[in-house]
């Protein structure tokens, strides 16, 4: 009997332990869309992507974490975390959302630069 109920209080542990972990990834999402600067261009997904990483290693000195998958990237710039996501939007348009977060504060004016950074290396590059 005792080990039936331990059984399940770790069962029941792990359970709400996996409730947290799916909170926490909702939570940060919402964050993330709440608090980026967005800016959407007329590009093919994985040409923005390769343009947002380029451009993200002309900023900084940094190690660039990348998921592929995800088309996502988190570096330091200016003593700051900035994550930047590039999705598809619509039919030929790509969203490229970047969020800078320095002590625990939002730097919009950071954020803002590093989008128009982007924008207009992928400007750039395609004219050429």
């Amino acid at each position: 009997m005792k080990y039936l109920i331990l059984s399940l209080v770790g069962l029941l542990a792990s359970g709400c332990a996996a409730i947290v972990v799916a909170s926490t990834a909702v939570v940060l999402t919402e964050e993330f869309q709440d608090n980026a600067t967005t800016v959407t261009v007329e590009q093919d997904a994985e040409m923005v992507w390769a343009s947002a990483k380029s451009s993200l290693a002309h900023m900084t000195d940094s190690m660039i974490h990348t998921d592929e998958d995800l088309k996502t990237a988190i570096t330091e710039i200016e003593g700051a975390e900035v994550s930047v996501a590039v999705k598809n939007w619509n039919t030929g348009e790509t969203r490229i959302r970047v969020m800078a977060k320095k002590y625990v504060v939002y730097d919009r004016d950071l954020a803002s630069r590093v989008c128009d950074l982007i924008a207009k290396e992928l400007h750039h590059e395609q004219k050429n």
